[in-house]
């Protein structure tokens, strides 16, 4: 084989660039290496002209999180956020950032509170807005094309690793649940809220693939319309393996999503 075949070759079968922010679980499927946040939500509504159907349902969300989505309401003239450019133009023109104000707010708070935990409080219907809307601003901003949607049962199925909620020594936290314990007695904020509030998308340590919380923090809407995967800080860790499912009618706060990327 000349050396000009072997390298052209080689680059053949190279994946093509993934999208910001996801991990390749098979050679034309990647998924969202993070849960969807509350600060990504809000991208997602303030570049849809602030839809008031777009909004999570506030009535099942905690206190903070209902505080700052109703000051997105306002669409000017906010207490806690701004509106900035958003860095990332294909997830849409414009994103809100938190402002002086939110830092009194999130400071307050005894749960690890950020525009940087999993959005939860949303409908089935509204996710598959979300995820058309991503699609569109990947398709026209990138140059692959791609179709975004849930992860199905069978998908969780392969990606989740089933781990305990302790390390082996049982002094530290590997996923947000109900049962976990630290036997350091740490009195950080992210030990208070362990098992009673969502925390930041990126804790704790990834799995093999790169994937975030795909166990424990928010409970992750599949394909299938009422039924979750993962379990959540609401859940024991047992309730996080692959063989379990959290079934849903409505919004809740436990419940958020991730997405997946398919390579057309």
């Amino acid at each position: 084989m000349s050396a000009i075949f072997f390298v052209a070759k080689v680059f053949a079968q190279q994946r093509p660039p993934k999208v910001y922010g996801t991990v390749y679980i098979d050679d034309t499927t990647l998924m969202d290496e993070r849960e969807v946040t509350i600060g990504e939500w809000m991208a997602f509504i303030v570049n849809n002209n602030f839809d008031n159907s777009l909004f999570p349902d506030t009535t099942v969300v905690s206190s903070i999180t209902k505080a700052v989505f109703n000051d997105l309401r306002k669409q000017n003239n906010f207490q806690y956020l701004k509106i900035v450019k958003n860095p990332l133009r294909y997830a849409g023109e414009k994103a809100a950032e938190p402002s002086k104000g939110f830092d009194k707010l999130a400071d307050a708070d005894l749960n690890y509170f950020s525009l940087n935990v999993p959005v939860t409080g949303i409908t089935f219907e509204q996710v598959q807005k979300f995820c058309k809307w991503k699609e569109d601003m990947i398709n026209q901003n990138q140059k692959i094309k791609v179709t975004i949607g849930l992860p199905s049962v069978g998908m969780y199925k392969k990606v989740i690793p089933n781990i305990d909620s302790l390390s082996k020594k049982g002094n530290c936290f590997v996923l947000n649940c109900s049962t976990a314990k630290c036997k350091t007695g740490a009195k950080d904020k992210q030990s208070l809220s362990q098992g009673k509030a969502l925390e930041h998308v990126n804790s704790y340590f990834p799995t093999s693939l790169g994937l975030y919380n795909i166990e424990g923090n928010a409970a992750e809407m599949t394909s299938t319309e009422g039924i979750a995967m993962g379990g959540s800080y609401r859940q024991a860790a047992r309730e996080s393996y692959n063989d379990k499912q959290q079934k849903y009618t409505k919004p809740e706060d436990w419940l958020g999503f991730r997405y997946i990327v398919t390579l057309k």
